[in-house]
């Protein structure tokens, strides 16, 4: 049998179940779309359309009411998602669900669409949905000792974190920037590969997924949160009102030259992360973290105290795309209500 010829059969067997089972003929109709676009001349775009046709006419995966024919129709599914691209499927299904306000369809699409990817992998191809799926901290740096060096291609890992050591896993809940909540999937600690020993030592930590790579931008510190000295308002960040500036600096040609699109640093309880000059900062701020981000605002795009207010920590992580645009994501951590709010800016 082709490989077209095993898509059109696994689609019209769960299509076929599905419409006894509910009379749900739009199922068939997703399931025609999609056998048409599985011939010569068919089209992924017009498979991922049929199959969000399927699930939104007829929710053949979701609402069958006999579990044997359930089952049977998942089975189908299971080798329609062996022979096409997973991730297309998914986007077009959680696509189709936002546009008929449907949750549960959104889900199901994202299930397809990330659900196969470890932690790291989701991590690092997909940033938006981990941090609305995982609770995470950044401990890649101790928060009492700023200073370091950037770099690319730093080996970190994530591993697990319980109540036993950390209140970090009172946490309970994400909600996202469209104002949707969960309960996290896992609370995880982000470390330099290196620390994995010590962490599990004092954590009894398990690692979680694979070591992966990406930059790293460390904390430096800020010796005067206006950065002038002169009549200005505000300065720009140089050798004397940083200490650590010239190691600290990640430049943007340094990524593009060595093809690294992540960025990661150590967690945020005060200070700002920055885009300045050409390069991106991790600033701690001297004494008032909303005075160093206001400086540091005048000169570049900021996220910083006023975005996390006084009491909350942030982890965040910074996506440094070809064309030269970069986009932060975050998790804001606030202890006193237990909550997580997981959103993302342009940086």
């Amino acid at each position: 049998m082709s490989y077209f010829d095993r898509i059109a059969s696994a689609v019209k067997t769960t299509a076929t179940m599905a419409y006894h089972a509910t009379g749900a003929s739009q199922v068939v109709d997703g399931a025609t779309q999609v056998y048409r676009n599985s011939g010569e001349g068919g089209t992924w775009g017009g498979i991922a359309k049929g199959v969000a046709r399927m699930a939104v006419g007829g929710a053949a995966l979701y609402t069958l009411p006999s579990a044997p024919l359930r089952n049977l129709a998942v089975m189908g599914a299971g080798k329609l998602l062996e022979t096409t691209g997973r991730e297309e499927l998914g986007r077009a299904i959680k696509r189709k669900g936002k546009q008929e306000n449907r949750p549960d369809l959104v889900d199901k699409g994202r299930w397809l669409q990330y659900g196969h990817l470890s932690p790291d992998e989701l991590f690092q191809q997909h940033p938006a949905a981990f941090l609305r799926t995982y609770a995470v901290q950044s401990t890649v740096q101790a928060p009492d000792q700023p200073g370091g060096t950037s770099g690319t291609a730093t080996r970190f890992q994530f591993r697990t974190v319980t109540g036993k050591t950390s209140s970090f896993p009172q946490l309970d809940q994400i909600t996202d920037r469209s104002g949707e909540s969960r309960t996290p999937l896992r609370h995880l600690q982000l470390i330099k590969s290196s620390d994995a020993p010590d962490h599990k030592r004092v954590h009894g930590s398990a690692k979680v997924g694979l070591d992966f790579t990406a930059a790293f931008l460390p904390m430096v510190q800020s010796t005067s949160d206006q950065m002038t000295s002169g009549p200005q308002p505000h300065g720009t960040p140089n050798d004397t009102r940083v200490t650590g500036f010239a190691q600290g600096r990640l430049p943007e040609n340094t990524l593009s030259q060595r093809a690294e699109s992540t960025i990661v640093t150590t967690q945020l309880s005060g200070c700002s992360v920055s885009r300045q000059g050409g390069a991106f900062m991790h600033i701690r701020p001297g004494t008032d973290g909303r005075v160093l981000q206001q400086t540091l605002s005048a000169n570049g795009p900021t996220f910083g105290r006023n975005d996390y207010p006084d009491g909350r920590q942030a982890f965040v992580t910074i996506r440094h795309k070809p064309d030269g645009s970069s986009r932060l994501h975050y998790q804001i951590h606030d202890g006193d209500t237990g909550t997580i709010q997981s959103g993302r800016r342009n940086l």
